[in-house]
């Protein structure tokens, strides 16, 4: 580890205050190194650093940028959460989680809200997830939305549906993927049923429709 990130550290350790000092965090963040993102992370989960003493949200928005920057990261992210969202701490990664979650985070994050009843995900997580943002070339902070293949989600969240009700998570992330499709376009390898061999039938939120709906 590089000694500067190293003493950075240590101070912290040697008085608490720094982990509420905007400069020491901004500091840290521009390390841009797997061990301090790790680090970070640990501090957030153990409380040291308590986002609801600052701007909650930008230090969500902060541990995601360094999950999805590090493949590493999200994995050991993904094992602190193995048994679920069990603290107020582990409850705000899951949030940064979904920011930007892969595919493997949209399935955990979908098993959470079935086992809890609390959802972190929100339209915008599905979106990050099936699309990506294309710079419009000549144009300052202008970019296109296209969609990214989304075929093994697709079929590993139709495979946890259950009754397809409102109550039913995994049915909806499925319903806004569609409704994200239809805005945006859909990839030509991804087929509309998600998963055919299944049985189930498409779309998966039909049971919500009234009569005159589906007439």
């Amino acid at each position: 580890m590089d000694k500067t990130e190293d003493v950075t550290f240590i101070l912290a350790e040697d008085d608490p205050r720094f982990y509420r000092n905007h400069a020491w965090r901004e500091t840290v963040l521009r390390f841009g190194t797997v061990s301090a993102a790790r680090r970070l992370i640990e501090l957030t989960v153990s409380g040291a650093i308590d986002g609801s003493s600052y701007d909650g949200w930008h230090w969500r928005r902060e541990l995601s940028s360094l999950i999805s920057e590090f493949s590493e990261v999200r994995a050991h992210v993904r094992d602190l959460l193995k048994d679920g969202p069990t603290t107020k701490q582990l409850a705000s990664l899951a949030a940064a989680v979904a920011e930007d979650p892969s595919t493997e985070d949209v399935l955990m994050l979908i098993d959470f809200e079935m086992k809890t009843g609390k959802a972190f995900m929100t339209w915008q997580s599905i979106q990050n997830a099936v699309t990506e943002h294309v710079p419009v070339e000549n144009w300052e902070n202008a970019y296109n939305i296209v969609p990214v293949p989304a075929v093994e989600l697709r079929g590993k969240l139709l495979a946890v549906t259950s009754n397809g009700g409102k109550d039913d998570p995994a049915a909806r992330c499925l319903d806004l993927i569609d409704n994200l499709r239809d805005e945006h376009g859909a990839p030509e390898s991804e087929p509309r049923h998600p998963d055919l061999a299944s049985g189930k039938p498409w779309p998966i939120l039909a049971s919500l429709q009234s009569p005159e709906d589906a007439s």
